[in-house]
């Protein structure tokens, strides 16, 4: 079973706190461990006072990274996601499903997924968020995204932000459209879902652990083009449609369900989505749904056969909503040329 030294831990934690001022726990399951819960809105400007009352209770802070932690859920570990087996040539690597939040139990891997990363040399993640140059990056293109968002939706992204008991002064640290998507996965911390735990962070903190090397099958200036609008109008409509899923607490509900698929494995129910996320009923949601899942699948396809092909056994972590459908990794490998086995 790998080890989590104290250092894996600090730099994870460092990690988080430099990714939670730029709202990107959606990207890769970064943490907001480190926020403080703001419950002072004395700031709030009048028009706002009234939807800014102070939460009757924040949602709790996750438990800190530590070694000792992560003995437990080690003790207890048993297998959650989806994983195949994907072999071509002399070799195999593996695809994995993951999930962008998740609870401290969570973070040490099962049986099967620890015997496909000791059976492997490389962990690929969507973006490493434990790499600087992936955290510049970030904070470079987001830096340079100014938006001119109406004044009663920025009162609604603001009134959401606070009733989270996230820190006003992290409040505009990032494009409104990343801020807004940050809280969808916030959204969750009630029902003990954490970002901080999420698959992809986990697995950076563990292969930093064992001086595993991790690579970004992404770059992170293309995950961002896939979640910024292209103006202020389409950036305030994905706000708009955003706030309103979890105002209505759709997306607590989904992000749940999901949870427990994953934890279960139960690819059949992830298949069928679309059918019970009630979140894909008009032209605008299926096309940006195409736009977040499908679109960007053929790319991750040709970077995971590119480094299988290279040599390397590769275990590639993607979000699972990646793995479903003729579109999705599994299939697209397959059309690669690779013998595909579902594991998990």
């Amino acid at each position: 079973m790998p080890s989590l030294s104290p250092l894996s831990s600090t730099a994870a934690g460092s990690a988080c706190r430099r990714w939670a001022l730029v709202g990107l726990c959606l990207l890769s399951g970064t943490a907001w461990a480190a926020t403080k819960p703001a419950h002072s809105h004395a700031a709030a400007k009048p028009a706002e006072a009234k939807a800014a009352k102070a939460p009757v209770s924040c949602p709790p802070l996750p438990a800190p990274f530590s070694p000792e932690l992560f003995s437990q859920a080690a003790e207890h570990a048993t297998d959650r996601g989806f994983l195949w087996k994907i072999t071509k040539g002399d070799h195999s690597s593996y695809l994995y499903g993951t999930f962008h939040a998740g609870k401290a139990e969570w973070m040490a891997p099962g049986p099967k997924i620890q015997q496909a990363l000791d059976s492997t040399d490389v962990t690929g993640i969507e973006i490493n968020p434990l790499d600087p140059a992936i955290q510049r990056e970030m904070a470079t293109v987001t830096q340079g995204v100014k938006r001119n968002l109406p004044a009663e939706l920025q009162a609604r992204l603001k009134t959401r932000w606070l009733a989270d008991c996230l820190p006003e002064a992290a409040l505009g640290s990032a494009p409104p459209e990343i801020q807004a998507l940050s809280l969808t996965f916030l959204a969750g911390r009630r029902d003990g879902l954490q970002p901080s735990f999420g698959t992809e962070i986990m697995l950076a903190v563990l292969a930093r652990s064992n001086d595993r090397p991790v690579v970004s099958l992404e770059s992170a200036s293309g995950q961002l083009a896939v979640l910024l609008g292209s103006n202020d109008a389409e950036a305030a409509n994905l706000v708009n449609r955003t706030l309103t899923e979890i105002e209505r607490g759709q997306t607590r509900r989904v992000l749940t369900r999901v949870a427990q698929i994953w934890e279960q494995g139960d690819l059949d129910a992830l298949e069928h989505y679309a059918d019970w996320c009630d979140c894909l009923k008009t032209p605008l949601d299926r096309s940006q749904m195409k736009k977040l899942m499908d679109d960007r699948n053929p790319a991750l396809a040709d970077r995971v056969d590119g480094l299988h092909s290279d040599g390397k056994k590769v275990f590639a972590a993607v979000g699972s909503l990646h793995m479903v459908g003729p579109t999705g990794l599994p299939k697209l490998l397959e059309q690669h040329g690779y013998q595909v086995e579902r594991l998990r």
